[in-house]
């Protein structure tokens, strides 16, 4: 996905472009202030002209720098969310249909080579055991 095609959703969304959107308030002010007098109408014109200007260069500046961010914080969780699968003190696999094991944690791989150990290599059962006929 390219970077110019992300883009904010849901709160986070709402939350940066709450600055832009609050300048339709100011229009609307500055709609009573033509009302009461031109020259601070005028005036207010400018001033909202200025903000919307800094509002939206922060909005696009800071846009690239919180999907930076979300990027970032989603690749360290992963990490976490592997490191603390890996070391879960139950053992843990992901096994296909077929039955070939995906992935295991090291839990999971200490008891499958375990028991590895315990069967016996000429009758493939568990030492100690009559095979079954």
């Amino acid at each position: 996905m390219k970077k110019d095609k992300m883009r904010l959703k849901g709160q986070l969304g709402m939350y940066m472009k709450w600055p832009l959107i609050m300048t339709l308030l100011l229009f609307a002010m500055n709609i009573w202030m033509y009302m009461i007098d031109k020259k601070a109408g005028v005036m207010m014109t400018v001033f909202i002209a200025i903000y919307l200007i800094i509002a939206s260069s922060l909005y696009f500046h800071n846009r690239s720098l919180i999907l930076a961010d979300l990027i970032q914080f989603s690749v360290q969780y992963k990490g976490i969310e592997n490191r603390l699968l890996k070391e879960l003190a139950l053992p843990y696999a992901i096994a296909l249909e077929d039955g070939r094991i995906l992935w295991k944690n090291d839990c999971f791989k200490e008891l499958m080579e375990g028991q590895k150990k315990e069967k016996s290599p000429d009758t493939g059962s568990a030492s100690g055991s009559v095979p079954e006929r």
